[in-house]
């Protein structure tokens, strides 16, 4: 009797909120852009829309399923946890999975959520001068904020009663959340709802909505403007980053350190960071679906005269069409190839002073008698990565991959390969045989080691690419592959995400995500048999988390079925483009 007279005093006094809040407001269908509700220099504004709907797909889906399925207390007992730690771990999880369903979180940010950081206080220059005020939370709740606002101060305990200030006509309320911090909230035009951990965000924002500051929006910053007329409509997730302001903030703060600790002059390490991250303007990252794919689409704004040198040549590369894809196999798990991300720039980028060029240069040619800048001039522009498998049958699993790059100079290569296998010899006293076989016309030359066939690291060149892999078998199946046209693109998988990676693109990248998976539960399978080396507790601990945490956490990660993106240069932009096949839930 006490619970029904208790439902429907809720009842009359959920309908004399709603009557009032009518009566009051009306209803407006303004729904104010959260960009144009912030200054134009924000640092950050991240997006979700239809909250709800992506975590009922997420709980529905089979990683959803696999990890509740995961009997948490069960498994940290069988680890031997103390019962003291279970408890806490059970409590933490209970309030997580009780605001995942409550029906409440999804009123206020079930259609669209937002979180701002906003730029530094006025004459804060460093990063240490960050203050909990800069962040900024808006929901736009389903039946309208000024009604959600109502029900939250109704909700509110005893002890948690707002505040209420009055601002330019507007109330913004102040939530305690602990002695030493508050929780400001108000409404914008009705349909907006706004939080901040400090009064004047939400003011600023008034000031906007009403029109009292006109000065530029993030709505109008140049960056974002452009990149949001660049991406499709209506995306399901966005983030934007306005990197010139991020790291302008991070240079100034390096330089207080460097200040701070009386460098002179600047240390070379703070200075190389500075020359890898000066030139990157702004990104935006935009998210789709559409059935059971994915989409995503990724834009970097750069400027090349302000990069360092190294990094303004190689997004200065031209988008091409990979020739990598045409020997790759069709049991492929992994397959990346790019033509800005070189073995030849990645060596260059590890001595970022002439002096430690100098320096590597001796070093490189008394150890080895090459020159190491000619050894960087032999590489070419393009680099590919290949995984097949993982070799779980030997005493330790052993990765089954290729490694290719571009050269005209394939001498060079095998000159220091030669090196390196005398300069082993020499130390060891052995002499480690090296085999040759021709294979279709290309040969192939490998080394014999005590761990067998499976181990047996070999090369080849081939099609102007020098080719090294962890065995010979590796090699000749790419050398099949190429001649029989029998490749990874022919196969479903490739077909069902991949094709725009036949297209000019400065990287590519493709993952049989079902496929990957399978090998790496392989692989925890040989670590629960190797787990009782480690002792009966260890091992029984060790086998636990793998049996009943890892392993079907990666049998739900197959959802993500196949996975490819490719990213090419427009101008002065970098463009990504993600696809991703999403596998039903199993039964």
């Amino acid at each position: 009797m006490k619970k029904l007279l208790f439902l429907i005093i809720l009842f009359f006094i959920a309908g004399a909120a709603g009557a009032y809040v009518y009566l009051r407001d009306g209803f407006s269908p303004t729904e104010t852009p959260i960009a144009r509700l912030l200054p134009e220099d924000t640092w950050m504004l991240l997006t979700v829309n239809a909250l709800e709907n992506q975590a009922m797909e997420m709980r529905d889906s089979r990683l959803g399923k696999a990890v509740s399925a995961i009997d948490i207390d069960t498994v940290l007992e069988k680890m031997n946890v103390p019962e003291s730690r279970r408890m806490m771990a059970n409590q933490q999880l209970n309030a997580f999975n009780d605001n995942f369903d409550r029906r409440m979180f999804y009123e206020v940010f079930g259609d669209e959520a937002a979180l701002a950081i906003l730029p530094p206080p006025d004459g804060a220059r460093t990063v240490m001068d960050f203050t909990p005020g800069q962040i900024l939370l808006f929901a736009r709740p389903r039946h309208g904020a000024t009604l959600t606002d109502v029900f939250m101060k109704l909700g509110a305990g005893e002890d948690q009663q707002p505040q209420n200030m009055d601002y330019e006509g507007h109330t913004i309320r102040s939530y305690p959340i602990n002695p030493m911090m508050r929780l400001y909230t108000t409404v914008v035009d009705k349909t907006l709802m706004a939080a901040a951990l400090a009064q004047a965000p939400l003011e600023a924002v008034h000031d906007r909505a009403d029109g009292r500051n006109t000065e530029k929006s993030l709505e109008d910053q140049a960056y974002y403007t452009r990149l949001t007329g660049e991406q499709a409509p209506n995306p399901r997730n966005t983030c934007f980053l306005n990197l010139e302001n991020g790291i302008a903030t991070l240079m100034n703060s390096l330089d207080l350190l460097q200040e701070m600790a009386g460098e002179s002059p600047p240390d070379p390490a703070l200075e190389q960071i500075k020359q890898m991250v000066t030139g990157f303007l702004a990104t935006r990252y935009a998210s789709y679906k559409n059935g059971d794919s994915l989409f995503g689409d990724s834009r970097l704004l750069i400027d090349r005269n302000q990069m360092n040198p190294i990094y303004a040549e190689m997004f200065s590369r031209a988008p091409v069409k990979t020739a990598s894809l045409s020997q790759t196999p069709p049991n492929a798990l992994i397959h990346y190839w790019t033509n800005i991300m070189s073995i030849r720039q990645t060596l260059a980028m590890q001595f970022p002073t002439p002096e430690d060029r100098q320096m590597a240069e001796t070093a490189f040619k008394d150890m080895t008698g090459i020159s190491l800048n000619t050894l960087l001039d032999a590489f070419g522009d393009e680099t590919a990565f290949t995984l097949t498998g993982i070799q779980t049958t030997g005493p330790f699993p052993v990765p089954e991959f290729v490694i290719t790059f571009d050269t005209d100079n394939p001498g060079i290569f095998e000159r220091l390969i030669d090196t390196a296998l005398n300069e082993t010899a020499s130390m060891t006293g052995g002499n480690l045989q090296q085999n040759t076989v021709s294979h279709s016309g290309i040969d192939i030359t490998s080394i014999a080691t005590p761990l067998g066939t499976a181990v047996s690291p070999a090369w080849a060149y081939m099609d102007g690419r020098f080719t090294i892999a962890v065995n010979p078998a590796l090699i000749q199946k790419m050398v099949d592959a190429r001649d029989s046209g029998k490749t990874l693109t022919q196969t479903a998988a490739f077909q069902a995400v991949g094709t725009d990676l036949l297209k000019e693109s400065n990287y590519v990248r493709f993952v049989n995500g079902e496929a990957l998976m399978d090998s790496l539960i392989m692989l925890a399978s040989w670590g629960n048999s190797m787990s009782m080396m480690l002792g009966p507790e260890n091992g029984a601990a060790l086998s636990t988390a793998l049996n009943d945490v890892v392993i079907p956490i990666l049998d739900g990660l197959k959802m993500f079925n196949v996975y490819a993106d490719r990213g090419w240069i427009e101008d002065d932009m970098f463009v990504t483009h993600t696809t991703i096949k999403i596998a039903p839930a199993a039964e």
